[in-house]
């Protein structure tokens, strides 16, 4: 997923979404609810509480992987 999909799932600019990957700036409760339901994890995970949140499925190893691209 490019940076450009994910900034039009959530409804922001896709240099807000690189602000977020950077670490330069941090979605509002309502986009970290979004960013959580698109890659099917927990808040509690994307903030770093809760590791075991991970789904082993195909899909999510190849959204993984794409992030990965991304960086």
């Amino acid at each position: 997923m490019s940076q450009a999909d994910l900034a039009r799932v959530l409804g922001v600019s896709r240099s807000t979404v690189s602000s977020y990957e950077n670490d330069t700036r941090s979605p509002d409760k309502d986009t970290l609810l979004k960013i959580a339901a698109c890659f099917q994890v927990s808040t509690d995970f994307l903030l770093g509480y809760d590791t075991a949140a991970i789904s082993n499925s195909s899909e999510y190893t190849q959204v993984l992987s794409e992030i990965n691209q991304i960086r």
